[in-house]
């Protein structure tokens, strides 16, 4: 038996190649609707829902001229901090409006575009990257769990916790695996914004590429441009297509009913507790 089989991928569908130069020349951005570079960084595979998603939102750009987009799917660009300096790049060099990055395994609700480019256009709120909820296996104190890749920061060890709350919260990094992105944040940020760090004496702990974005975002939010921080939202969750030992997501399932209840035990006591 080969160690294959003693995993098996979630949620697997059919993929396809693409060739990394045949969607990278921008078509002519449109001044009366929103421009979106629309950017999926991978290695020759993208999950085949993605393809029926974006013909969806191509379909509704040409037939109902809601928005203009263009593609740009660099291929094998590695390490990932190479693909998104790539990415950031030919962002910055096209004339549009807003960049949206999808990472090549994360597969956003078929809604996605259109809530997103809600959120950056409202005129009562200014905000300049929103994210969707991305899900990962994150290790806690409690054990490993189900969380969204989204922190915030607080003083003390470790510095950045996971981030809770419900629909579009205010968070201090998010993950770039769905995430929209104004032209004026990506100007403001500059070149050479992503690199992978890696820490302790071994240099075997890593803070990755899209986190170290979010503090460059963050230093710029220290220096008074509190629009720049960024917002997910919690209540829309893309499927993340992953290769997970079952025994592993088992185990993972149960720890993570097990942290929903004790939250909702440590919820109920601290409402006695003020009513008292």
């Amino acid at each position: 038996m080969s160690i294959e089989t003693k995993s098996e991928k979630v949620n697997q569908g059919e993929n396809f190649r693409q060739d990394p130069m045949a969607l990278e020349v921008a078509p002519n951005p449109k001044d009366e609707v929103p421009n979106v570079f629309l950017a999926i960084p991978n290695l020759g595979e993208i999950a085949t829902f993605n393809t029926l998603i974006i013909g969806r939102w191509l379909a509704m750009a040409y037939t109902q001229e809601r928005w203009n987009i263009n593609l740009y799917f660099p291929c094998d660009h590695v390490p990932p901090s190479k693909a998104r300096n790539n990415i950031h790049k030919a962002f910055i060099n096209s004339k549009y409006d807003y960049l949206f990055t999808l990472d090549s395994d994360v597969v956003p609700p078929p809604n996605a575009l259109p809530l997103l480019l809600k959120y950056v256009t409202d005129e009562e709120v200014e905000r300049h990257i929103v994210g969707l909820t991305v899900q990962m296996s994150k290790m806690t104190q409690k054990g490993a769990m189900l969380a969204p890749s989204a922190f915030e920061y607080k003083e003390g060890p470790g510095g950045y916790v996971i981030a809770q709350g419900e629909g579009l919260t205010q968070v201090d990094v998010v993950t770039l695996a769905a995430t929209i992105r104004t032209r004026e944040l990506m100007e403001a940020v500059g070149a050479g914004a992503y690199e992978e760090r890696m820490h302790g004496e071994y240099k075997d702990s890593t803070t990755g590429e899209d986190f170290v974005f979010g503090e460059h975002v963050l230093d710029l939010v220290d220096e008074g441009h509190e629009e720049y921080r960024p917002w997910v939202d919690f209540n829309h969750i893309c499927s993340h297509y992953v290769t997970m030992n079952t025994r592993g997501a088992n185990d993972l399932l149960i720890r993570t009913e097990n942290f929903a209840k004790q939250q909702v035990v440590e919820e109920g006591s601290r409402d006695a507790t003020s009513e008292a």
